[in-house]
């Protein structure tokens, strides 16, 4: 009786045996199998880093050149206008937007200016889909691709571009994605950017951004946008106030009219006169005719005389 309930244990004890040795070889096949499978993952991923590794390098060493060329040429890099006034191309539905903005991204770095143009004018047609698109990268990009990016994103009429330019417009300090916001606004003016604007322009330090607040100020084209103007020549001094007048000149707006008979009879200054006088002529202010005949004859300055003449010639037609 012992000697059965003792082969009964061994018996037991061997078969434990055979199954853990069983699992452990089951185990080591399924650890290599997922030691082979993370190595090809492994290596996988490194070639992909590689290759992003060696794209970023280019594209690196492609904006510290052009940066470099844009310091020793004072280069503006507000883009062509025929890169944004041409129809846009049709558009097919296969074609993913978020390809035809690295298209362009790509042109941009290359100075490839027919890929450029033909990518821009594609996202163009794609209309919101295309500033979506746009809008998903542009944070992330260097500030050599990202100016052309929003400057392409303002000329895609959309409320989604015009929020996304909006809600930049106070949170850069970078000159260039300044400049290339204020493009973007000029590009499709709104009078809910003019509050905006105005905010902007106070304190404002750097001259060139200055004068790209009043230039979108301008392109809104509304009477509280002229008057908004207005307030910034009354309030600047030297060269600025030239500036501003200059800015207001082609404005057709219901105050300025009051506003440039008012500098044209007052100012003692001849440019100032003399941009008045553009100013009304660019309104077609016919009524000011007999005025402009009499500083013909009597304005102490030649320059002014010769204005007066030339809009009194276009006003009669």
């Amino acid at each position: 009786m012992r000697l059965s309930t003792f082969k009964i244990w061994v018996s037991a004890g061997l078969s434990l045996l055979v199954v853990e040795f069983l699992l452990f070889v089951g185990f080591s096949i399924w650890t290599k199998s997922q030691l082979t499978r993370m190595e090809r993952e492994s290596f996988a991923n490194a070639q992909e880093w590689e290759k992003e590794i060696k794209r970023l390098s280019w594209e690196m060493r492609t904006v510290n050149k052009k940066l470099r060329e844009q310091d020793r040429n004072g280069y503006d890099n507000r883009s062509e206008p025929d890169l944004f006034e041409s129809s846009p191309p049709p558009v097919f539905s296969e074609v993913k937007a978020v390809d035809l903005v690295s298209q362009y991204r790509d042109a941009v770095l290359s100075e490839d200016k027919e890929s450029e143009k033909s990518a821009a004018g594609a996202l163009r047609g794609m209309g919101k889909r295309g500033a979506i698109s746009l809008i998903s990268i542009i944070s992330s990009e260097s500030t050599f691709v990202k100016g052309p990016l929003l400057r392409l994103l303002g000329s895609i009429s959309c409320h989604e571009s015009l929020g996304f330019l909006q809600s930049q417009l106070g949170s850069q300090n970078n000159k260039q994605i300044q400049l290339a916001i204020l493009d973007g606004l000029i590009l499709q003016p709104d009078t809910s950017s003019l509050p905006l604007l105005k905010a902007k322009l106070v304190g404002v330090r750097q001259e060139e951004v200055r004068q790209r607040i009043l230039e979108a100020m301008k392109s809104i084209g509304t009477a509280e946008a002229a008057r908004a103007l207005i307030f910034e020549f009354e309030n600047a001094s030297g060269s600025g106030r030239a500036k501003v007048l200059k800015t207001m000149v082609g404005m057709n707006a219901e105050p300025l009219t009051a506003f440039f008979r008012d500098v044209l009879k007052n100012s003692q200054n001849s440019s100032f006169r003399v941009m008045s006088i553009r100013g009304l002529v660019q309104i077609g202010d016919s009524t000011i005719l007999p005025v402009l005949e009499t500083i013909r004859e009597r304005d102490p300055d030649e320059k002014v005389k010769k204005e007066a003449d030339s809009a009194i010639q276009e006003l009669q037609g």
